[in-house]
């Protein structure tokens, strides 16, 4: 695998279609989002960079996500996953423009109050 995508702890080292399998959860509402960097962005070295974004497009709209916003990426420390790694984990963001909702993306699954959790579990 190219090295650039390493750059995430090698989250990101994998095909654009394991995003279909992350956990997504819907927000009302993110509003301090100066933390967020939006994808195209920060992946613009990435060769395949389209196909990454129309992944993740694609898993946000199938747990109906409308399509506008952009969609931006942020990180969790460990300690707030739960994990004993030094890397965290990086989520996806999108702020529906029409009316505020939030959608978030996840590796894993996120055991937050608030968070309606439209994934089924895939890891238990």
């Amino acid at each position: 695998m190219d090295d650039r995508y390493m750059q995430f702890g090698g989250q990101f080292a994998v095909p654009p279609s394991s995003f279909q399998r992350y956990h997504v959860y819907s927000f009302h509402h993110l509003d301090d989002l100066a933390f967020m960097r939006f994808c195209n962005e920060a992946f613009s070295y990435f060769p395949d960079l389209q196909n990454y974004l129309d992944s993740i497009r694609s898993l946000f709209r199938n747990h109906g996500w409308e399509g506008d916003g952009r969609i931006q990426l942020f990180w969790l420390p460990p300690f707030v996953v739960n994990s004993h790694d030094t890397h965290g984990i990086y989520c996806f963001h999108v702020k529906q423009n029409n009316n505020g909702t939030s959608w978030i993306a996840s590796p894993i699954a996120l055991r937050f109050k608030g968070l309606n959790h439209l994934s089924e579990e895939i890891y238990p």
